[in-house]
């Protein structure tokens, strides 16, 4: 495994049938922050030497948006969240799918879950969205 991150345009992984390459750099080259669409990259390394080091998915099991407001119903969410929550409990489509996954890597998919969550106009919100995407991404690993 070779691991690196200087190269901030070139985040991601790649393997070459021997090597796993890892470039972890979390920062955009432009603004020099760290965007909610490059988030850690978790690494399986096997204890076995003739194993190849494997990237391991997240795996959030909130995939509704009624999964996201129990969630959220959570008491210590709630009072990390307090705008998100607010916003979150108004809204009756319980059963309408929320590909949370897809937002851990994909800006538009971050957008697009705005829009599910009527969060286009509540710009707090959306900015506690993007801490609860992490902390849910963190939580999607075993």
């Amino acid at each position: 495994m070779h691991i690196f991150g200087h190269i901030h345009q070139s985040y991601g992984v790649s393997f070459d049938g021997q090597t796993l390459f890892v470039n972890a750099s979390n920062l955009d080259s432009e603004t020099e922050e760290c965007p909610p669409h490059r988030p850690c990259i978790v690494v399986d390394v096997p204890l076995d030497p003739a194993l190849p080091a494997m990237l391991v998915a997240p795996d959030c099991r909130v995939s509704t948006v009624g999964d996201f407001q129990r969630w959220l119903d959570i008491e210590s969410n709630q009072q990390q969240y307090p705008c998100l929550a607010d916003c979150v409990a108004r809204l009756d489509n319980s059963n309408e799918a929320l590909p949370i996954n897809s937002a851990f890597s994909e800006e538009s998919a971050f957008f697009d879950l705005c829009t599910t969550l009527d969060l286009h106009r509540e710009k707090l919100a959306r900015r506690e969205f993007r801490v609860a995407l992490c902390q849910l991404y963190a939580e999607s690993f075993p």
